[in-house]
This record gives C-alpha cells, structure tokens and sequence, in this order.
C-alpha cells in the first residue's frame, strides 16, 4: 500500500500507518524524520544488553544469591505480570518494591524495542512495494514501446505485454531483458531485449494473432470475415487454431470473446462456425 503525503485530518490516517503521521496546520502530514535505522535498532539491542546485565545483579540482591540464567528471566517476566496497569499502558502503578521496578525499567525498554521495530518493518515494507510497483512499470513501458515499433495490432498491444511481462527483467545495468533463467519462445535467448523479443516471436504461430496480416497475402482485418475468411482469426474457418485460441484467452477474454463472435464461434467450440 502506498503512502500518501497527507490526508485531511489524522482520523482519515489508516490505523496500520498512524505512527508515520503527525498533525500540522490542521492536516495529517507524512513524518518519516523520526523513523529509527538498523544502527538505532543495534544500538537499543545493545542496551536492552546492558539493562538486563544490571537487572540479573539486583535481582540477585533482592531474590538471594546461586540463581540460575533462566530463574533469574524467569522472575523478571513474573515480575511483570504482576505490575498494575491503572493507566493501560503496561506499568506499574506503584515503584518501591525491588521486583516492580526492576520489571518496570526492562518493560519500558521492551515496549521501546518493540515500537522502533515495527516503525522499521513497516518502512522496509513500503519501500520493497514501491520498488517493485517501480520496475513493474518500468518492464510495461518498455514493453509498450516494443511492441508498437514491431507492429503489434493496437487494440493488442496491452494484453501483449501482459502476456510476456513475466518472461522479462531489470538487469543490473537497469535495461529490460528476458530473464536468464527460464522457458522462453524459440528463436529468443536470455538477456534478450524487447525488440528483439517481439522481432522473434512475430514468426510464431502461437502469436501470429498480435500481429495484422501482411498487405496482399489475402488477410483482412479481425471481423471483416463474417463466419471466417479472416486467416489471422483464430475462431475463423480459415484461421482456426486452438493454440492461438489458447493464447488470446489467458492474453484477454474479452477480446478473444469478441473475435470468437465475430468469427460465429465461441470460446470452447470444437471445431469452426459452418
């Protein structure tokens, strides 16, 4: 989920994200100049560290000495569970006893730890969507560009780049090119730019419905065949091909619905429009 810059007043915050807002000039405005680093959190590791050290040396004194490790921790989190919590906060209403104060000083610390943490989770998480949303977008537009220098079909381009978007990548160098590893169409190699990409599978049977067909070779346009003179209608008498069918159907249902009706035809027929 991304973050906006501001909403209106900090109730129209979502819950999860209100810890990233602070209220200026009447608005709820995005904050992330307090947010905590991996030192910071190493740093609070380091102190809890210490905390405890001190904490096993007056417990000791309170509790008597030959304790164990595990005793010592043991009495610390009893401690704790018995504090009062007259502000529903987690803290004791009272200090004086040996116990309360030792568990009060390690809860504090820990609801510390706990807050840093969450703030740090939850900026390592929209920072990991946006990247990904960015070098998403960054493949498309790519892709986009491709396809349409290669003579894709217009109202084809889209479902197009849906189709193969998952067969590319951002290498290193931040170019767009098929992935080095996996499947990938016959004539197209790993580390393949887009133009190259489409240059190769236009020659491919099973994408040969993306592209129009060549000027005097007897194709016609999508639709202008009636029950199925168009060859590049995978629906159509002439051009029927399952394959292709397959191919426009997990590209876009509603565009292989329309040229299955323009052929006569649907989706899941055995065999072409008489």
């Amino acid at each position: 989920m991304e973050l906006a810059d501001s909403y209106d007043n900090l109730t129209a915050v979502p819950p999860e994200q209100l810890a990233l807002y602070k209220e200026k000039d009447g608005k709820a405005v995005l904050d992330l100049s307090g947010l905590k680093t991996t030192a910071d959190f190493d740093r609070y590791a380091t102190a809890l560290k210490a905390r405890l050290a001190d904490a096993t040396g007056d417990l000791k004194g309170v509790q008597g000495q030959g304790m164990t490790r595990d005793e010592i921790m043991s009495a610390i989190t009893d401690a704790a569970a018995k504090l009062g919590k007259p502000n529903g906060d987690g803290r004791a209403g009272k200090t004086g006893d040996g116990d309360a104060e030792l568990a009060t000083r390690v809860h504090d610390l820990e609801r510390e730890l706990k807050a840093t943490k969450d703030k740090l989770e939850t900026s390592e998480s929209v920072g990991k969507a946006a990247k990904t949303q960015a070098i998403e977008n960054t493949i498309k537009n790519a892709l986009t560009g491709a396809a349409v220098k290669q003579g894709v079909r217009p109202e084809a381009v889209d479902s197009l780049v849906t189709l193969v978007a998952k067969s590319f990548e951002v290498s290193g160098e931040g170019g767009v090119v098929t992935k080095l590893e996996g499947t990938h169409p016959a004539g197209v190699t790993p580390n393949s730019a887009p133009d190259v990409f489409f240059s190769a599978i236009k020659r491919a049977n099973d994408y040969s419905y993306f592209w129009p067909g060549s000027k005097g070779g007897g194709a016609t346009p999508p639709g202008s065949g009636g029950t199925g003179g168009d060859a590049n209608n995978p629906w159509s008498a002439k051009g029927w091909n399952l394959t292709n069918q397959a191919v426009a159907v997990r590209a876009n249902r509603g565009d292989a619905e329309l040229l299955a009706k323009q052929a006569g035809s649907f989706i899941g027929a055995t065999k072409p429009a008489k």
